[in-house]
């Protein structure tokens, strides 16, 4: 629904989702196979807290600084001119133009992201998001809508492995599916008119969230 979307309004960066994907399928297939095989409660345990140190720099980055274009106008990559994209933000009026940074580190990160993903049942895009935003220098914007963009096919490649284990519930996903539709339509609408640094506050305060489910559930205090 939100991929379909922020397709539309040319907010994804189709290249870029492409080469990461590749990345991030192997890594969620993978992490799928782990996650039946062996206990992750150490995993997420570490993740939860890899989730509050993201969300604490999420909330320094850039304070103060340049908020419409997140500074990405400013700042191209050598070596990944190829993948630059430019969108138009409504909220600011102006389009923005952007390069790929450190995108080596991308590709790493995107697989790890998947192996989470696969793992733990979350989306990569908690992690995907604070990675292409901080670390590849992509507007905050346009990272959230590569991301959603590639979350759809990354849950697939897991949830392949896990049906055939019979471990999805179908009469559970079902109204689950049509409440995050809805959900998801709406967060486009709202991504598409906040400021950078109020979507950039509001991932940080899920990261923390995520972080805290994570270190309840690795502690046996939450059993979902």
């Amino acid at each position: 629904m939100a991929g379909s979307v922020y397709i539309k309004d040319r907010m994804t960066n189709l290249k870029l989702a492409m080469v990461l994907e590749v990345f991030t399928v192997s890594g969620a297939v993978a992490g799928a196979y782990l996650a039946i095989a062996m206990p992750v409660w150490v995993i997420q345990a570490l993740l939860g807290c890899v989730l509050f140190y993201t969300s604490i720099t999420m909330f320094r980055e850039r304070k103060g600084g340049p908020s419409a274009s997140d500074a990405g106008s400013r700042e191209r990559a050598e070596e990944s001119v190829l993948l630059a994209g430019e969108f138009y933000d409504v909220q600011s009026s102006e389009t923005v133009s952007y390069g790929v940074k450190n995108l080596k580190i991308g590709t790493v990160t995107s697989f790890i992201a998947g192996a989470v993903s696969g793992m733990v049942g979350i989306g990569g895009g908690v992690i995907k998001v604070p990675i292409m935003n901080l670390v590849m220098k992509i507007p905050i914007k346009a990272a959230a809508a590569t991301s959603n963009f590639m979350v759809g096919v990354t849950a697939a490649a897991s949830a392949v492995i896990y049906f055939e284990s019979g471990l999805i519930n179908l009469k559970l996903a079902a109204p689950t599916i049509m409440g995050i539709m809805i959900g998801a339509y709406i967060g486009t609408k709202l991504l598409a008119r906040s400021r950078s640094t109020v979507v950039r506050r509001v991932l940080a305060v899920v990261l923390s969230f995520f972080g805290a489910v994570l270190l309840l559930k690795a502690g046996g205090i939450l059993a979902w």
